[in-house]
């Protein structure tokens, strides 16, 4: 760990009172701290002598990032997974292995933009995940007044190849094989993994979530665009009706497909809307054009539908939610490259 220091001579004096079971060595204004002396004047001497800041991907990803605000992170993914390899414990390897193959490296930064507070990061050198996704979600088009949505687009072509190399190789780390979670989601929910799933998935989909339904509870809906959607979907919509989850079910003149909680939320969902275009939307999305996978959640807009029903909300709930406005996340893919950003804040 580094410290920069003001005094030098003061700083040395107090880490030496704090504890003598640590090393630290102060130069050239900072405090270097390790766990011998040794270590730490390692460090320095390395540092002094290869700086992180001469480095071709670290100076290559901030200056690519931009600001780096009141926070910054950087990683070399390869080098840390063949770091973690001789550490990582015993149904972990598989991960480690990936990350040292596909990690690359990048930097993350927290800082303001404005009144709003922004986590961006920006990674390359990626050597697995290019391309996955690709496309328009559709998400702008979403009705008005929803509150929580989440974008996709170009999964359903990528789910299959995924199943059979990164999710067979997780659903295996968990104990359960893949034709065990294959048998479960074809019972609970009547889909066939991989196939239908990627029918599903398809080109685009938009989940999202509105005010509350008469019952006081949130109205869901699903909003998707593909080939070959319509016998998953009705295996699905029979799957929920069994289990007394009965949805109603859409088709749009554009081919889209809508399932959703109520007949008011598959209507909306189906006749769409201008999301895009609120001030709440743009104050945390300024990207939305190539960019995915988007979630976007109006917390204003929560703490306002739902503050009266069920259990409701304190009114310090309330007050906290209305006072953040509302959060925006956004990926973005171009060739090795991958970039994202979180908002939150108020237009």
């Amino acid at each position: 760990m580094a410290l920069q220091v003001k005094d030098e001579a003061k700083a040395a004096a107090t880490l030496k009172k704090l504890s003598d079971d640590s090393g630290a060595v102060v130069r050239d204004g900072w405090a270097i701290l390790a766990e011998t002396d040794a270590e730490a004047r390692s460090a320095a001497d390395a540092a002094a002598t290869s700086p992180l800041s001469e480095a071709t991907p670290f100076a290559d990803d901030l200056e690519a990032l931009g600001q780096d605000g009141v926070a910054t992170l950087w990683v070399d993914g390869k080098r840390l997974g063949s770091a973690l390899q001789a550490v990582a414990p015993m149904g972990s390897t598989a991960s480690v292995e990936r990350l040292g193959r596909n990690g690359g490296h990048g930097a993350v930064a927290l800082r303001f933009d404005g009144p709003r507070l922004e986590l961006a990061g920006r990674f390359g050198g990626l050597t697995a995940g290019q391309g996955l996704l690709a496309g328009e979600t559709g998400l702008s088009t979403l009705p008005d007044d929803t509150l929580i949505a989440v974008g996709l687009s170009g999964v359903g072509k990528q789910f299959a190849a995924l199943w059979e190399e990164e999710l067979k190789a997780a659903t295996g780390s968990t104990g359960a094989s893949p034709e065990q979670i294959a048998a479960e989601v074809e019972q609970n929910l009547g889909l066939r993994l991989p196939g239908d799933v990627s029918a599903l998935l398809g080109d685009r989909l938009v989940l999202a979530v509105a005010g509350p339904d008469p019952n006081g509870d949130p109205s869901l809906g699903v909003r998707g665009h593909g080939d070959g959607y319509a016998e998953p979907l009705d295996r699905l919509v029979a799957a929920l009706d069994g289990q007394g989850l009965p949805v109603e079910r859409r088709e749009t003149p554009g081919g889209d497909w809508v399932l959703a909680s109520t007949a008011a939320e598959a209507d909306a969902l189906s006749a769409g809307g201008s999301l895009a275009r609120s001030d709440r939307f743009r104050a945390v999305m300024p990207r939305q054009d190539g960019q995915q996978p988007l979630v976007f959640a109006d917390l204003d807009g929560l703490a306002r539908a739902y503050r009266d029903t069920g259990d409701g909300m304190s009114a310090q709930d309330v007050e906290t939610l209305q006072a953040l406005g509302a959060v925006g996340i956004s990926v973005g893919f171009s060739g090795t490259s991958m970039s994202f950003t979180a908002r939150i804040g108020r237009p």
